[in-house]
């Protein structure tokens, strides 16, 4: 612990998980005594309720905006600290308001943070943007675009443009599909990005397409190329968590 470990030792999770198990349950007791309050995912199920997330750095604490409340939560970082040894570094830590809060400035001077609005990313996921916003889909069309970039596609044959596109290009979009209902128009998009590969070798350059997109889609073994129907594929991941919470349960549901 004093000495610290290298970026990438294989006990860095496991040190991770006892540190910040200390400042989790440090969080729980004030919540539990009724100083930091939660927010429910479900208002018909108690249980289901978020009052901190935790994720390798990242750290995540929900409260009311009330003054007593960000002190309190102050109060825990500072328990934390003095426990483990450690100092937070609250100038690179930001506090974002959910809805209008009339005296943000009062509050994130209590932290001694910034603050900002809540369009923001935490580990991929949009927050605060409206799932079918294009905004969120940009940067996956970007990203799609850049991945081409670095390919000669030209040079490949089709059966190598094919096994590209389903392996690299159809995964891109993969993260935030089993999230949102992609819009009609941002699946167009990345099926255009799809066709032009693998006509041209390039998503810029334009050529006559020779069969039908439809037939694009459907399995080898029936007659087409096999290609992946992002649409589909995005009803199914979604379906996905209608499966594992019939499952499991709301509670469990993330597990």
């Amino acid at each position: 612990m004093e000495r610290g470990l290298k970026q990438g030792d294989p006990s860095s999770p496991f040190l991770f998980s006892l540190v910040m198990d200390i400042l989790s349950r440090i969080i729980q007791r004030r919540l539990d005594a009724g100083l930091i309050t939660s927010f429910f995912f479900d208002e018909s199920v108690q249980r289901c309720q978020i009052s901190h997330l935790l994720y390798a750095d990242d750290t995540i604490i929900f409260c009311d905006a009330t003054e007593n409340e960000v002190f309190n939560v102050m109060a825990a970082l500072i328990c934390f600290e003095c426990i483990m040894g450690l100092k937070i570094n609250l100038s690179k830590s930001l506090m974002y308001p959910v809805g209008e809060v009339e005296n943000i400035d009062r509050l994130a001077g209590i932290l001694g943070c910034d603050w900002n609005f809540l369009h923001t990313v935490y580990l991929g996921l949009p927050l605060g943007a409206h799932p079918t916003s294009t905004s969120i889909w940009e940067p996956v069309l970007l990203k799609m675009q850049r991945k081409l970039e670095g390919w000669q596609g030209k040079y490949l044959s089709l059966g190598g443009r094919i096994t590209l596109c389903n392996a690299v290009l159809a995964s891109q979009p993969l993260y935030l599909c089993s999230l949102f209902k992609a819009p009609a128009n941002i699946i167009a998009k990345m099926e255009r990005i799809q066709k032009e590969f693998i006509w041209s070798g390039s998503s810029q350059e334009k050529k006559m397409h020779l069969v039908a997109w439809e037939t694009y889609k459907v399995p080898k073994k029936l007659g087409g190329l096999g290609i992946a129907d992002l649409g589909s594929h995005n009803v199914s991941l979604l379906v996905k968590w209608l499966w594992r919470f019939a499952r499991k349960g709301m509670n469990d549901g993330g597990s």
